[in-house]
């Protein structure tokens, strides 16, 4: 069980990572003409 929270945590922790991530990339594509 320890181990099967610590995967949920990790998990957790990637994929707020990400969002933060892609919401930089949003801001620097907004900066240089929003250009996808």
């Amino acid at each position: 069980m320890t181990n099967f929270l610590m995967v949920i945590v990790i998990m957790v922790l990637l994929d707020i990572d990400g969002r933060l991530i892609k919401m930089n990339e949003r801001q620097g594509k907004e900066d240089a003409g929003n250009n996808d």
